[in-house]
């Protein structure tokens, strides 16, 4: 087919509009026509000036030699190359990426006669990249850090929690213990702001305190590890819940009103005296604990329905926590538990849990004993919303008296 007047005029038409540089070569890669963008692209304002030479007098050897090599591979192949992503280093110094495609130049009998390019400046979209990637390399570092710490903060919360269960009598064998204790701990995140600890009072009493922190996360494991800390001073008033609770609330007001964010903690105390058969206990805003009594097969509120929580911790400086008493029999257990088990569904409060429904998930799991009296429990929660995650962090206790 013999090109037209007309074809030769939208060529030329498109040669000195197109903003993209393009150029013919010939077979040894000497430019034949270049429009005036690669004109300019090449360092001159005239194209003519471009006629007879070849990319060795416009860049770097290293540059044409690659260039010069995909264009012997285009004339030998009859391939085109689309789209390479090439970097032109002119003589000056100066960096350009270039989207290039080459495809062979035919003549009218369809031999190869030379090379057709064309090539796109994408240098600001090519550093662009490179900056989004090299910020990409330095989040993930940080992602990574970030990971590490963690992984340490956990460590470090982990220790935190009782690694041994009291013993009542202390030095007792598991069989006979008046006493036997178990827990799950489960956080939403690597972290979590629930706390217990079991506090040695005498032989034949202990204490149990489950804190839960307003949130998750780090900052509520930060105040976790604080409360460790401040538990232990308050061993001397161990034996009495509401001196207990009242020095914990003093202690952690002094630093919580400090923060810029309002922080408070609820928490529940009780203490086991296996001798008296008594469990005494006052409540900082936390949910009520359970008594499951083997005798008659009953599930209730710790303490009675009309029991009134107090303030939680930190908040005041002076609230008011009363003691109540309850007693035990063998074969009863003591379960404690944070929110986590029962604020299920935050889009569907019908399946959050209320009291009637958690006693009887409790009443339904009372026969089990130790920690499959609580994967139970957590089985039957996970089976009421079809879901395998709580969205809060969660932390359930069991004390079961032996006699």
């Amino acid at each position: 087919m013999i090109a037209s007047p007309f074809d030769h005029q939208m060529l030329t038409a498109l040669m000195a509009n197109v903003p993209d540089p393009v150029y013919f070569k010939d077979l040894d890669g000497h430019f034949l026509s270049v429009n005036q963008a690669c004109s300019h692209h090449l360092g001159t304002d005239d194209p003519a000036l471009c006629l007879g030479k070849t990319d060795f007098d416009f860049f770097l050897q290293e540059h044409a030699e690659e260039a010069l090599e995909d264009e012997q591979w285009v004339i030998s192949t009859g391939q085109p190359l689309i789209a390479k992503l090439e970097k032109e280093v002119l003589p000056s110094g100066r960096v350009k990426w270039v989207s290039t495609t080459k495809i062979p130049l035919k003549d009218t009998n369809g031999k190869v006669i030379g090379t057709c390019g064309i090539s796109r400046d994408v240098t600001d979209e090519h550093e662009k990249s490179e900056q989004l990637r090299e910020y990409a390399e330095q989040l993930a570092a940080k992602q990574n850090q970030m990971e590490e710490e963690l992984s340490f903060a956990m460590e470090i919360q982990q220790a935190l929690l009782p690694q041994d269960y009291a013993t009542l009598p202390p030095g007792a064998p598991p069989e006979q213990c008046a006493m036997l204790f178990t827990h799950r701990y489960l956080p939403t995140g690597r972290v979590g702001g629930d706390f217990f600890s079991l506090l040695p009072i005498s032989e034949q009493t202990a204490g149990i305190i489950l804190c839960d922190v307003m949130g998750h996360g780090v900052h509520a494991a930060l105040i976790t590890a604080m409360q460790r800390i401040i538990v232990d001073e308050m061993i001397p008033q161990a034996n009495h819940p509401t001196l207990f609770l009242e020095g914990l609330n003093r202690r952690l007001h002094q630093i919580l009103r400090r923060l810029p964010t309002p922080v408070f903690i609820t928490a529940c105390y009780v203490t086991v005296d296996t001798a008296a058969r008594r469990l005494r206990f006052a409540n900082a805003g936390h949910p009520q604990p359970l008594h499951a009594r083997q005798h008659g097969g009953t599930v209730e509120l710790l303490g009675n329905r009309t029991f009134t929580t107090s303030l939680p911790l930190g908040m005041i400086e002076d609230p008011v926590y009363p003691t109540l008493e309850t007693d035990f029999a063998a074969g009863d257990k003591l379960f404690m538990f944070t929110d986590g088990l029962c604020d299920l569904d935050a889009e569907d409060e019908v399946k959050n849990l209320d009291h009637e429904a958690l006693l009887g998930l409790v009443k339904d799991c009372a026969a089990l004993h130790d920690v499959e009296f609580l994967d139970a429990i957590i089985s039957a929660v996970k089976a009421r919303t079809g879901k395998q995650s709580f969205l809060d962090d969660l932390c359930l206790l069991c004390a079961e008296f032996k006699g």
